[in-house]
């Protein structure tokens, strides 16, 4: 099987979740494949297909046991990995662009809500050993963002919704929107901090 977005989707739910258990796992591989109509036979191949695309970036999904008072449970984690000079040759990113995703993996992994502000991400380059520019911390994000590797979307100051830019886009597109706003109809609050440009609806003029 190729890397598909369903592995995208996957491996993102990951990375905003910290975790996954045992039954997570399952319900989330299933739901992420039928959401892209690919065949949800085989869960250790699919993990396996991730930590291919993962290994360029010294990443990699690992099982876990996660500790509670009543019960240990196996968990799926996404840990780091030690990355030999060769692995570094080998990868598409340098050397630099793999401490800069790293950090903000960390970062997100850390959060409390599995997110961080894209400036957050950017500006961590100037906490790298070798310095990056802004210019080019910028533009590795945007590549990260473009390639699956990071979800960027929007949140609600009201609620706990959060919505990916693209879905967000064609949710208001196809209800009609005049400006965007929470997706949940329990909450609706006006996005004023979103600047999406959304078509206008066109008026028949009267003669």
């Amino acid at each position: 099987m190729v890397y598909t977005n369903a592995h995208r989707l996957f491996l993102q739910i990951l990375t905003s979740r910290r975790y996954l258990l045992g039954h997570e796992v399952q319900s989330t591989y299933k739901k992420c494949c039928a959401k892209f109509h690919v065949t949800a036979d085989n869960l250790l191949e699919f993990v396996k297909e991730i930590n291919e695309e993962l290994g360029q970036i010294n990443l990699v999904i690992r099982k876990s046991i996660q500790e509670d008072y009543e019960s240990d449970s196996q968990c799926f984690v996404l840990v780091n990995i030690f990355d030999s000079d060769v692995t570094r040759m080998n990868s598409t990113f340098t050397s630099q662009e793999l401490a800069l995703f790293r950090k903000v993996i960390e970062a997100i992994v850390q959060s409390e809500d599995g997110s961080i502000l894209i400036t957050e991400a950017i500006n961590m380059a100037f906490n790298l050993k070798q310095k990056m520019k802004i210019g080019e911390s910028e533009a590795l994000i945007d590549r990260l963002v473009q390639d699956g590797w990071l979800l960027q979307g929007y949140s609600c100051t009201e609620c706990d919704v959060k919505v990916h830019r693209q879905c967000g886009s064609k949710f208001w597109i196809r209800n009609g929107s005049q400006s965007p706003s929470c997706p949940d109809p329990k909450c609706a609050a006006e996005w004023s901090h979103v600047e999406v440009n959304l078509p206008r609806k066109c008026s028949k003029t009267q003669n």
